[in-house]
This record gives C-alpha cells, sequence and structure tokens, in this order.
C-alpha cells in the first residue's frame, strides 16, 4: 500500500464513521483508481454490505475473487469464507478449503492456523453443514432448552476465544424507546463482534454446525458475539424475542425476522459460578467447553414465550467465555454483518 492510497483509505473512513457517503466514495474511489488492493478489498465490503455504495453480493465477491487470482493474500482468504458463506456465490467448501490453502502456501498465517484446526478435527471431507447433527438431550421442557455435548472441539474453543480477546469492549442492549442499542447497568460483561473480515472457516464451521442442531439453514443464524463475563459481571433477567408488542422492534422485526432461538456455546469452563440461570423454572445450567445450549424464545407461529426469561449470572472467580448468536426467521448474513 502506497503512503497515499493508505491517507486515501483512512480518510474515507473517517468520512464514512461521520455519516458523509459522498466524501467517503470520492476518497475511496481515489484510492481504488490507483489500483492499491487494500483499497478494493474496502471497496468490495463496502459493495457487500449496501455501504456508501449500491449493495452488490455478486460484485463484491468478484471483486475479491480477482484480487485473490492476483495473488492477494487476504482476499483469498476473505472469498474463502465468502465460498463458504455462500456470499455472492454458492456456497462451495471444496472451494473454500482450496482458497484457504492457496493463502496458506503464500505463507499466511492466518490461513495456516485456520487449516491446521480443520485438520485437527478430521474437518476436510464434506461441508460441516452437511455433518452428522450432534445429538439433544432435553435440559427443560418449559422454556424449551437442550443441551448438546462437546459439540465443538476444544480447540476450536481457544482458537476463538484468543482471536476475540483483543476486541472486547462493552455490550449493549436494545432501548425500548427508540430500538437503538445502549449501555444499562443491567448488562455489565463485555463483547466482540466476529467481524466478515476477521472471520474464518474455523467460524463458519462452528456456524454450520450450530444450524444443524437448530435445524435451520445457516444464514438463519446471526453474525456471532463472543461475550466474556469477568468476576461480578452479569447479563441480568432477559428475553431474547424481538417483542412484537413495542412500536421501536417493528422495523427490525420486519426486516430481520423474529428470534426464534438463542444458541450458547460454552468456551471455557475454567470458573466459578457463571451459570445461565431460567428464572421462571427456578433452574441454571453450566456448560463444560464445547457444549452447546439452545433456548427456544418463542412459541408455535413465532409468538414470544415468556417462559423464556433468562440471566447470565456472575463468575465469582475468573473468566467466563460463551460464543452468543440467535436464529432468525430470515436470512442474515450477507446482509447484516455490518449492523451488529
Amino acid at each position: 500500500m502506497t503512503g497515499n492510497a493508505a491517507a486515501l483509505i483512512d480518510a474515507a473512513l473517517a468520512h464514512d464513521a461521520r455519516g458523509d457517503a459522498g466524501a467517503a466514495v470520492a476518497a475511496l474511489d481515489e484510492a481504488v483508481a490507483s489500483g492499491d488492493p487494500s483499497a478494493r478489498i474496502q471497496a468490495a465490503l463496502w459493495t457487500l454490505y449496501g455501504a456508501n455504495y449500491p449493495r452488490d453480493e455478486t460484485a463484491a465477491f468478484r471483486a475479491i475473487d480477482t484480487l485473490a487470482a492476483d495473488g492477494e493474500r487476504r482476499a483469498m482468504r476473505l472469498g474463502a469464507v465468502m465460498r463458504a458463506f455462500g456470499l455472492g456465490c454458492r456456497r462451495d467448501w471444496a472451494g473454500a478449503l482450496d482458497g484457504m490453502t492457496r493463502a496458506a502456501e503464500q505463507g499466511d498465517p492466518f490461513a495456516r492456523a485456520d487449516l491446521s484446526l480443520l485438520d485437527g478435527a478430521n474437518a476436510y471431507g464434506d461441508d460441516p453443514a452437511l455433518w452428522q447433527p450432534p445429538r439433544a438431550d432435553l435440559f427443560l421442557q418449559k422454556p424449551r432448552v437442550e443441551i448438546f455435548r462437546a459439540v465443538i472441539p476444544a480447540q476450536w474453543c481457544l482458537h476463538v476465544l484468543q482471536s476475540a480477546r483483543p476486541f472486547m469492549a462493552g455490550a449493549h442492549v436494545k432501548d425500548a424507546r427508540t430500538g437503538a442499542r445502549t449501555a444499562d447497568p443491567m448488562r455489565t460483561n463485555s463483547v466482540a463482534i466476529v467481524e466478515l473480515w476477521d472471520c474464518s472457516l474455523i467460524h463458519y464451521a462452528i456456524a454450520a454446525r450450530v444450524a444443524r442442531a437448530c435445524r435451520c439453514p445457516v444464514d438463519r443464524i446471526e453474525p456471532p458475539k463472543i461475550l466474556r463475563y469477568q468476576a461480578g459481571e452479569t447479563y441480568r433477567d432477559h428475553f431474547d424475542f424481538i417483542d412484537p408488542d413495542v412500536p421501536a422492534f417493528a422495523a427490525e422485526l420486519r426486516a430481520r425476522g423474529q428470534r426464534t432461538k438463542t444458541p450458547l456455546i460454552y468456551l471455557n469452563d475454567s470458573y466459578v459460578g457463571g451459570e445461565t440461570a431460567f428464572l421462571k423454572s427456578g433452574t441454571a445450567f453450566r456448560g463444560r467447553t464445547g457444549d452447546l445450549l439452545v433456548l427456544r424464545n418463542t412459541r408455535a407461529g413465532d409468538k414470544p414465550d415468556r417462559d423464556s426469561l433468562h440471566a447470565g449470572l456472575p463468575p465469582t472467580q475468573g473468566e467466563k467465555w460463551v460464543w452468543s448468536s440467535r436464529v432468525r426467521t430470515r436470512p442474515q448474513l450477507a446482509r447484516l454483518w455490518r449492523e451488529f
């Protein structure tokens, strides 16, 4: 990247953060015109998201794929993830593995780590979305809570935890007055959002494994959040469904669909306390590393289930780490990566 291109990209991102789309596009277009690969990747991501440029998943994938063919390692990795999820192209696990392998052969350390983790779990074969679904144990009937033991290898859990640690920030809740995210003392834990450019085939494999357990397509899984609860931190009593009786949530419900299930993967178990509590039943669950909990948030017809009231209790010692997502009634991935 040249100094001028880097400065133009920084300016584009700054204009974007201020909401000045015209200035953002002008700066990035100038950087793209220089042929700079980083600028071309950023333009492809904005095109994928529909941010500042018109949204076009296919054009975004083609731009990334062209850069990958030219030997750009970041594009190889990003293209592999897009192929796995089917963003702008048909889902192609074999093609995703091939792209990640080419990046590894070019010396990309992230691609090498990704492939090593897949190889360690014998995950080079079929698309993880086609793996045998895990066996469920019914923990609660009301609300319905299923437990899937050791769904994710411990090495994957550690990889996700370590990858997220530098990006932790304060968690938010949805404001019932405005629908916006806001800080609230009811939730004191921290969170990292897995952005698309930081995503890997491990993240896809986890989402695919969760989708099999939840009996839904992969594209109904929200982009995941990695949650950390330090000693004393909590997420007090709350629901995960989108309340249709709250006017501020109406637009989100129409665009994104209802949150029918909450899947949680326990990424570690070296802490004391920190149970997931179900308030209406008076019970709580504490998972082991790699366990998946699936809470049903809705009843028949996707109507909210008020029995699903739950809380993340505070650890008394150590840190609790959780992979968290929601299952929606509408496709999520390409449209919403930027918004979560």
